[in-house]
């Protein structure tokens, strides 16, 4: 057996997944799970269909954050990331949210992965 498959499978061993609503389900590692499978979170469809998890802030969060509501998302929640931090899911799927497959992303970092991606769609080589 390869280290990348046995690697995969020790990884999907230490996870679990929560459920989220239309079917769909988040992936976090057992460490994570306790903490976030406390929380009601919400699929929520993006532009280039795929799926994120997204829940509302709990009244003590809005107090701790000045009375501002803000929507939480469960990747930056999970890693423990401030909101405005850039999360990039390197095999592109929203619900994996095992830390092999996050990266932080700089502003510039995304500018360019996000001009990539449009080009390859202007010609239709993203279907």
């Amino acid at each position: 057996m390869s280290t990348h498959a046995h690697t995969q499978r020790e990884t999907k061993k230490m996870s679990k997944e929560i459920k989220i609503g239309n079917g769909q389900s988040i992936l976090v590692r057992d460490a994570d799970y306790a903490h976030a499978a406390s929380f009601k979170w919400y699929a929520v469809s993006q532009r280039d269909g795929g799926v994120i998890a997204r829940r509302s802030m709990t009244e003590k969060e809005v107090a701790e954050n000045g009375g501002v509501r803000r929507t939480v998302l469960a990747a930056q929640f999970v890693h423990g990331v401030p909101q405005d931090t850039i999360l990039d899911f390197i095999d592109g799927d929203g619900t994996n949210l095992l830390p092999e497959n996050i990266r932080i992303l700089t502003v510039r970092q995304q500018s360019v992965r996000d001009r990539g991606l449009r080009s390859l769609a202007s010609i239709g080589a993203l279907r």
